[in-house]
């Protein structure tokens, strides 16, 4: 274990940052870019050290490695939240470990999540909210001692700053809860972990997801309703990972009536898994009615028309006109053709008449499938510094890497060994930033 004393300590509570990692060398660096912050940097090899500190020490900021010897990251941070629920707990890890980061999600309570490697800006402001965050939440406790030794003519007074304090802490969580970055980590999370399922096709999610966004760019709905459509359709299968693995290698002409019934959870499985984060609360709605029908004769509720969200409507024509096409073993023009007919003949049975029409209007270039990609890089192509302007998906469907990842000398490498061992098609659009050259343009 070694500590750093970032700066001269004034008489103030000056905050401790605990770095946990294996790697002594990704400790160095984390110390080098914290050290402008003012703040007690305490930084642990080994797990069970760590948690010696934190069951000792107020700790205000964790940041910690997934993949340890002794102890994965996920089983850190749970332990964690157990001793220290106020702290901000932080993971960072490379690509290779999403799948396994849905526990830390779940029982470490991760409040954000960054890759390997990271960008320090981004990096620093993360570990400044967390600063702040702990410091309101810190504050709110000593608040709280303060009334208790209040007399009676103060209480309006304490109320009064009590009242302002919930305010601003109110209002810092729902920033925190608006933040894209942390956001979408999660989602791509949650995703891979669908993904990683033998059994699940996992593309689907990629084609509905864009097929979604694009039509709900399409009906001009506001850019932040079309984002929240977007990462729906990335999860349309999230309650899968609650459903008998037996039952999805099946056939749906051999389930039982019994499987049939225990398949048409997954929606509301989906809504589970989400239901502890609030910031979720959108999303889970839309997938907990992705079943329901236009005519008010689907599950779980029998919404009709309009009482069904609009989100789960447009993520419903999606996914059919890709379940649709992909029964097909004809070429997409003539796929794209059958699906749309069959979508046409549940206008205002199934979906809403509103979007099918929206999705006819659709030029055959504007649904693409995700493996027809043309005019991509490859890993080849890649120089350190270029900007991913797409998510990195590999051919099983788990993403690699998020959009606007700055590509790194060791991320390209690792890109290319693992095209060359796995035998994957890599499909890549990324540019150059200003900093590393001229625009690439491999859009045209």
């Amino acid at each position: 274990m070694t500590t750093l004393m970032a700066e001269t300590k004034t008489a103030h509570f000056t905050p401790t940052i605990l770095c946990v990692d294996d790697e002594e060398k990704v400790l160095s660096v984390l110390r080098r870019v914290l050290t402008p912050l003012n703040v007690r940097i305490e930084a642990f090899s080994e797990a069970a050290r760590a948690l010696e500190y934190v069951r000792a020490n107020t700790v205000s900021v964790v940041i910690s490695d997934m993949r340890m010897p002794s102890m994965s990251g996920a089983e850190f941070l749970a332990e964690t939240f157990r001793l220290q629920p106020n702290a901000y707990r932080m993971l960072i890890t490379g690509f290779s470990d999403l799948p396994s980061t849905v526990s830390a999600v779940n029982d470490g309570r991760i409040q954000r999540y960054l890759s390997k490697p990271w960008n320090n800006d981004a990096l620093l402001a993360a570990v400044k909210e967390g600063l702040s965050y702990h410091e309101l939440i810190e504050a709110n406790y000593r608040l709280q001692t303060e009334i208790k030794r209040k007399n009676e003519t103060l209480e309006q007074e304490v109320s009064l700053r009590t009242k302002q304090l919930r305010k601003a802490l109110r209002t810092l969580q729902a920033e925190y809860h608006r933040s894209e970055e942390a956001f979408k980590g999660t989602i791509n999370v949650l995703t891979n972990a669908v993904s990683v399922n033998p059994i699940a096709d996992g593309h689907l999610h990629q084609n509905v997801s864009e097929l979604a966004a694009t039509l709900a760019l399409k009906m001009e709905l506001p850019d932040d309703q079309v984002e929240r459509i977007r990462l729906a359709g990335q999860l349309i299968n999230l309650g899968l990972l609650g459903v008998d693995p037996e039952i999805l290698k099946k056939s749906h002409a051999r389930l039982t009536v019994q499987e049939k019934n225990e398949l048409k959870k997954h929606p509301q499985i989906a809504e589970l898994i989400l239901s502890p984060a609030r910031h979720f609360d959108e999303l889970a709605q839309i997938l907990g009615s992705q079943n329901e029908a236009f005519n008010g004769a689907g599950y779980p509720h029998g919404l009709v028309g309009d009482v069904i969200p609009l989100g789960s409507r447009i993520v419903t024509v999606a996914r059919d006109f890709w379940r649709f096409a992909g029964q097909s073993d004809d070429d997409f023009s003539l796929a794209y053709k059958k699906a749309v007919h069959q979508l046409k003949q549940g206008m205002g049975i199934h979906y809403d008449p509103d979007i099918v029409a929206c999705l006819c209007e659709l030029d055959l270039e504007e649904i693409k499938r995700f493996d027809e990609r043309e005019h991509a890089l490859t890993p080849n192509d890649l120089e350190p510094g270029m900007v991913l302007l797409d998510d990195l998906y590999n051919a099983a469907g788990l993403l690699l890497l998020a959009k606007d990842y700055v590509l790194t000398d060791e991320a390209i490498s690792k890109l290319r060994d693992y095209q060359e061992v796995d035998g994957d098609v890599l499909f890549i659009r990324a540019e150059k930033t200003p900093e590393c050259g001229a625009t690439l343009n491999n859009t045209e």
